[in-house]
């Protein structure tokens, strides 16, 4: 979170307006951030406590408000004696035009190849689908990769689907889970987003309660992006829950 001085509304809508269903009174934003900057700020330098009253802090937030609202594209609404998260006016995400799925599918691995190939892997893809789409190497090191491919589903959103049986065959090995998100700005030209995630990820996305259980009888993991293209960040969610994955779009570290 950000210290006193620089915090701003991104902060707000990182840390309480998390989805467009939380609608907070002013005196809530107050004392939520009253409880993180009274009880935690220090002076790292001279070692001793920074005091700030509740008052520097509700003018703080004032003057926060206040920007927004006269901003052209605000983040928050306000409707008396609520703010919540305001419905977006600037850049959306729209449907690309696409083929079919099988060819979508094929154009999601051979663009997810190129783009190893240009960070010095060795890739090439499997013959036959077991779970495995392809395999790529470098520095001796070996890597199996699930691409899987959608469009945007509404508006900067999009949504993947794992088979439950095929990602528990491959914990605990070097399976890497890249999803491929076409999409369009503005009507604009395409666009690729990519998402990158290890087993590890999935678990601590799943302990945290932003990928759901298959439900009974079903073998789905669901995977449900959102991208905030104000500031070009991502986050997966369900329901309330909602994390910050911003550290996996674009990320070819495997």
């Amino acid at each position: 979170m950000a210290n006193f001085d620089s915090l701003s509304i991104n902060d707000f809508v990182e840390d309480i307006f998390t989805n467009s269903q939380v609608k907070k009174k002013r005196k809530d934003i107050v004392l939520f951030y009253k409880a993180k900057f009274i009880t935690s700020l220090f002076d790292e330098t001279e070692g001793n406590n920074i005091v700030i009253s509740e008052d520097e802090i509700a003018r703080k937030i004032d003057s926060i408000l206040k920007a927004d609202k006269n901003s052209p594209d605000p983040y928050l609404s306000y409707s008396s004696p609520y703010y919540k998260r305001a419905r977006r006016k600037g850049t959306t995400i729209n449907p690309s035009t696409l083929p079919d799925s099988n060819y979508m599918g094929k154009g999601g691995e051979c663009v997810v190849m190129g783009e190893l190939l240009f960070r010095g892997y060795n890739v090439n893809n499997m013959m036959v689908d077991e779970g495995i789409d392809l395999v790529a190497c470098k520095n001796n090191v070996f890597y199996y990769i699930q691409v899987k491919t959608t469009n945007v589903s509404q508006q900067n959103k999009f949504y993947f689907k794992v088979k439950q049986d095929r990602y528990d065959a491959f914990i605990g090995t070097q399976m890497r889970y890249l999803l491929v998100a076409r999409c369009s700005f503005n009507g604009g030209l395409d666009r690729t987003i990519f998402f990158k995630f290890t087993n590890d990820d999935i678990e601590r996305l799943r302990f945290n309660s932003v990928i759901p259980m298959p439900t009974e009888g079903s073998n789905i993991l669901s995977i449900k992006i959102e991208y905030d293209e104000r500031t070009n960040k991502a986050y997966v969610y369900d329901g309330k829950y909602r994390d910050d994955i911003t550290y996996a779009m674009n990320n070819f570290r495997l």
